[in-house]
């Protein structure tokens, strides 16, 4: 087999693989795991939030 037939077997096979685990995923995590996910407090590097006023860092 030649390189570029290869290739396209490689992304043919990834791209079903790929749309197989999204659709999976879509049967079987609940859409509530995902709406708390999604909603969840984000915390910082630190866990302190940004500084009011100027926040471009200078002082």
């Amino acid at each position: 087999m030649r390189a570029p037939t290869k290739l396209a077997l490689y992304a043919a096979a990834l791209a079903a693989v790929f749309a197989i685990s999204f659709g999976a995923g879509r049967v079987l995590v609940p859409g509530s795991a995902v709406d708390d996910w999604n909603h969840r407090p984000t915390a910082t590097d630190h866990g302190t939030t940004e500084p009011k006023g100027d926040e471009s860092g200078h002082r």
